[in-house]
């Protein structure tokens, strides 16, 4: 689902994968600002209580919601591989 408004674009989606066991679900939701730079993402496998969230200032610089996370570099947005 992709939903748009003034404040910017809210995307959420399921991915299911696995060829061999064991299989697995994950949701996720990104949200982007109205230039459709990434601002934060929510990560969780079905089943699992965790949810990882990131947060980004559109520039490059990001967090886990508290703390700096330098290893992310200067990215602007984020790939979800399975």
């Amino acid at each position: 689902m992709i939903r748009e408004d003034a404040d910017g674009v809210t995307i959420e989606s399921v991915v299911i994968g696995g060829d061999d066991d064991p299989r697995f679900a994950a949701r996720y939701r990104i949200g982007c600002d109205a230039r459709w730079h990434v601002r934060r993402a929510e990560i969780a496998v079905a089943g699992d209580t965790r949810i990882v969230r990131l947060e980004s200032d559109g520039a490059g610089s990001w967090t886990d919601a508290r703390t700096p996370l330098p290893g992310f570099g200067t990215a602007l947005d984020i790939d979800i591989t399975v």
